[in-house]
């Protein structure tokens, strides 16, 4: 058996956490006396127990909807080979090159509104929830499911509707029935009504530019509201109901919120904090220099020990690739939160009041950096700490300079390497270059 508890509940003829299985646990004792037979379990191992979990660690390719090998074949050699296909996955894509809805590792890229399709001969063959997008975006002939001779207005395009549309992304992300039901059932009928003509606006305007209103990017979020404000005068309150219904039907477990900044997944790698960590930095002890920033955690946290001098989080500069300088992009998002910040710890929440954040907060941040670039949901955000000092370690950095930023030490490691001069910046600008390559 791979299942410890469930050894040790056999072989003492129950326990007492569970009554359920002290009940079970003595049901088979009997049987096994009545036919005059012992039982002694043994644990196995799940790596070993091979046989047993073979049918689900089987990947199963049957979870998505796919177009026979036959039918695309005789496609292609009708009209041409297709160079790439626009809406699908990597379980079901028929060439090499492919655009996945959401991020997929092996995609060219995410999302095939965003892309111009004239610049290759694609091979188009969306879900029908896509089915009117895709006759709006594209100017060719289409092939829809409508029965011959069935009447033109089978076609009719429908008007925009919020918890519709909402409801389609919880189904194209994966959500079953049940979990779908209690999400909608979360939204008040306040609520719709107040979003629904937000939601009509914002997805007319996406339409009008071969957009889609559940994936298009930021920046075309904030051309929509800018409109809002200078072109139709509306007042800001009123511009912060639009942004707050657009962020409420785009943040279905996929993207982060409009409003949220990647900073903390910079944090995480860089200095290979904990989340708590992350939480704990004060602005109050924070050291600015020209090439780094230094924060000292005040506070007690995990390594705190007696006679060893408080965590730092050492935060150089990355002038090889601007974009993805910590310091940067700390810089720039302290100065666009200075007006709203209440508290002397830099990360704030982006809704009202704008308080102090929680380091479930921090974590669930980190969780969706990773979900965009396409990162595995089995890793958490505790993982950016191993795959940091990993990926220094695997480029050549000293192990004593990766102890050192980590703050990972014996008393041995305190008196052999803590107060050796080094380049505090090597670890940091180190795994920089391993995300740059």
């Amino acid at each position: 058996m791979d299942n410890s508890t469930s050894v040790a509940y056999i072989n003492r003829r129950g326990g007492t956490q569970s009554p359920s299985q002290s009940l079970l646990a003595l049901e088979i004792c009997s049987l096994l006396l009545s036919m005059g037979s012992w039982l002694t379990a043994r644990h196995l191992p799940g790596v070993l127990n091979v046989e047993a979990d073979a049918a689900s660690r089987e990947l199963n390719t049957r979870t998505v909807w796919s177009l026979k090998e036959s039918a695309f074949e005789e496609i292609a050699a009708r009209y041409y080979m297709p160079e790439i296909d626009l809406f699908v996955s990597r379980l079901n894509h028929k060439v090499p090159l492919y655009v996945s809805r959401y991020p997929d590792p092996g995609a060219v890229a995410v999302d095939a509104f965003r892309l111009d399709w004239s610049q290759w001969r694609s091979f188009i063959h969306p879900p029908v929830v896509l089915l009117r997008r895709v006759l709006q975006k594209g100017d060719f002939s289409a092939v829809s499911p409508i029965r011959p001779g069935s009447s033109p207005s089978a076609l009719a395009l429908p008007p925009p509707d919020c918890m519709a549309d909402i409801r389609r992304s919880y189904q194209a992300a994966g959500f079953s029935p049940q979990v779908i039901k209690v999400l909608l059932a979360s939204w008040s009928d306040s609520s719709k009504k107040r979003y629904q003509g937000p939601w009509k606006a914002w997805s007319s305007w996406c339409t009008a530019r071969g957009l889609c209103p559940l994936s298009a990017l930021v920046a075309e979020v904030l051309n929509f509201l800018t409109e809002l404000a200078v072109q139709h005068n509306c007042e800001h309150r009123t511009v912060a109901v639009y942004k707050l219904g657009i962020s409420q039907a785009r943040s279905h477990g996929v993207e982060p919120p409009i409003g949220q900044l990647p900073l903390v997944s910079l944090l995480a790698l860089t200095a290979a904090a904990r989340a708590y960590e992350i939480l704990k930095l004060d602005l109050s002890s924070l050291s600015r220099k020209t090439e780094s920033w230094e924060f000292t955690l005040l506070s007690h946290v995990k390594a705190c020990r007696p006679g060893h001098p408080p965590r730092t989080i050492y935060l150089p500069s990355y002038p090889t690739n601007p974009k993805i300088c910590v310091i940067r992009t700390l810089e720039a998002y302290l100065t666009r939160c200075e007006k709203r910040r209440k508290t002397i710890r830099p990360l704030i929440s982006y809704v009202r009041p704008y308080g102090a954040i929680s380091t479930q907060t921090v974590s669930r941040w980190v969780r969706n950096s990773l979900q965009l670039a396409g990162v595995s949901q089995q890793f958490t955000a505790h993982s950016t700490r191993s795959a940091s000092t990993s990926s220094a370690a695997s480029a050549g950095l000293p192990l004593e300079e990766i102890m050192r930023a980590v703050d990972w030490s014996s008393a041995r490691t305190f008196e052999r390497f803590y107060h050796k001069p080094s380049t505090r910046g090597d670890f940091s600008c180190t795994v920089l270059n391993t995300l740059s390559s």
